[in-house]
C-alpha cells in the first residue's frame, strides 16, 4: 500500500496518462537490455515495471510476452503476491489468445 501511494506521488498522480508513452518506450528498452543490467539498474527497472503494472497490467504483460521478458516482470513483482498471481493469470490468458 505504501509503495503504491509513493508511486502515485512520485509519478505525478493525475498526469499518469501523459507519461505513458515514455514509460512504455523505457520498458521496451529495459526489456531488451535486461541481461546487461546490474542490480542498481534492475531496481530502477523494477520501480518502472511496478508503476506500469498499476497503470495497465495488460499492456505490460503483452509487452513482456512479446519481448520474452516475463521473468523480468516477475522479478519486479516478487514482493507483491496478489500482483504476481494476477500477472501469471494474465500471461496465461494472453498466451492462450483469450
Amino acid at each position: 500500500m505504501a509503495r503504491t501511494r509513493h508511486r502515485r506521488v512520485a509519478h505525478g498522480g493525475s498526469d499518469r496518462g501523459a507519461r505513458a508513452p515514455i514509460l512504455w518506450s523505457r520498458l521496451r528498452l529495459a526489456f531488451l537490455a535486461w541481461n546487461t543490467f546490474g542490480s542498481a539498474d534492475r531496481e530502477l527497472f523494477a520501480e518502472q515495471a511496478r508503476y506500469a503494472w498499476d497503470l495497465d497490467p495488460k499492456q505490460l504483460a503483452t509487452l513482456a510476452i512479446g519481448l520474452n521478458a516475463t521473468n523480468a516482470v516477475r522479478a519486479a513483482l516478487v514482493g507483491d503476491t496478489a500482483a504476481t498471481s494476477a500477472f501469471e493469470r494474465l500471461v496465461e490468458q494472453l498466451k492462450a489468445g483469450s
